[in-house]
This record gives C-alpha cells, structure tokens and sequence, in this order.
C-alpha cells in the first residue's frame, strides 16, 4: 500500500510539473506575439535617434565625478586635466567650445566666485548607445556655494558629460536654485 501510495504520489508530480512546464512555455510565446503585435507608437520622433542605450562604462563615472571633486576643492588644473584637448560648453544663457588653456581660465573665474563649494551627490548614470558611438554620463546632484560675502545658496543640478577616449568632451548643466526659505 506504501509503495502504491509513493507510486501515485511521484506520478502526480511528473505531470503536475510537466503540464506547468508546457503551460508555461506557451504562456511565454503568447506573451511574445502580444509583445511583438503591439508596437510602441511615442508622440515624439528624433532625427538621429540612438536605439537601446546600454549601461555604459563606471570608469566614465569616476572620470565626470574626479573632475567635479577638483572643482569643489579649487584645484582647477586637477579639473582640467579630465577634459579634452577642447570640450563644448552648455550653461544657462552660455554656450562655447574651449581649448584647455580657455577652459582654465573659464573654471577659474567661476570658482572664484565662491569661498566653499559642497556637492551631495545624488545619483548618477554612464550609459553608451548601441553603436558605441556616443558614451555619456549624468550626475545628479546638489551643490551649495558660500559665496565671497558669505551668503550661501544652493543648487540642483544635472550634468550630462560626454566621454570621448576617456575624457570629457561635452559639458551640459542644467541648473534650479532652490527657493528662498519661507518666513
């Protein structure tokens, strides 16, 4: 009777987990064809659009992040020294293309603007599109200043940094200033 009972016992469990493995089988191909029936349609086109971004390279994150760490120490030359023989510029109401030596000038005379700099990282992204044609990372983060009169005001501020051969070519920012507080 034991043996019976162990008998009907494993049987039942081959076809319960046989039927669950073909079920699940075409589950997944019913899935798939949905998938593949309904195309994605997005209200907005790109000219040149990069399909499939991937993860990209973390050494491009701690590329962007030493050269941000250097000008929030005042160490300009150590900032420079992850850009590109010439990076394009993207501020607020700003944009430029600088060589190296136009580039230390342009960090210099903003760094002089403060006494301290803090950043409190946020988060942050390296990604590369499919092609391997374009690296890029984005650091979030927020940077409070103390300026030279001792007032200090703080920032949110997303950096977008393109990664050519190691260094950054393109500096994108895009800045909020927080609100004054509320009395």
């Amino acid at each position: 009777m034991k043996n019976l009972i162990f008998f009907l016992f494993i049987s039942a469990l081959f076809f319960a987990c046989k039927g669950n493995t073909e079920t699940g089988t075409a589950s997944t191909e019913a899935k798939s064809d949905t998938t593949k029936s309904s195309a994605i349609t997005y209200p907005y086109t790109m000219d040149k659009p990069h399909k499939d971004w991937e993860i990209g390279n973390q050494e491009n994150v701690v590329i962007s992040m030493k050269g941000l760490k250097a000008f929030e120490d005042g160490d300009i030359p150590g900032t420079v020294s992850y850009f590109g023989d010439s990076t394009e510029l993207y501020f607020d109401g700003y944009k430029d293309k600088l060589s190296n030596a136009d580039l230390t000038k342009f960090f210099t005379n903003e760094r002089s603007k403060y006494n301290n700099v803090k950043v409190k990282m946020q988060d942050w992204v390296s990604v590369i599109s499919k092609d391997k044609e374009h690296e890029w990372v984005t650091l979030w983060y927020k940077q409070i200043n103390t300026m030279k009169d001792g007032t200090v005001d703080s920032l949110s501020v997303i950096d977008d940094l393109k990664i050519k051969n190691g260094k950054v070519v393109i500096l994108d920012e895009k800045v909020q200033k927080f609100p004054a507080p509320k009395k």
